[in-house]
């Protein structure tokens, strides 16, 4: 399996998804817990990327 195709692939999906979540005039506490759930993998897993 090549991780970091899959890694990039995830990684612009969750940006595609948290992209598409700032644009909603909706704001809920569901939203913003969405938003930062999202962020906080990404962050994760650009460190996990980062440090291997």
């Amino acid at each position: 399996m090549d991780y970091e195709s899959a890694y990039k692939t995830l990684f612009n999906a969750l940006t595609d998804a948290l992209m598409s979540l700032e644009r909603e005039r909706m704001v809920s506490p569901d939203i913003e817990q969405a938003k930062q759930l999202l962020k906080r993998a990404q962050q994760t897993t650009e460190d996990m990327f980062i440090d291997s």
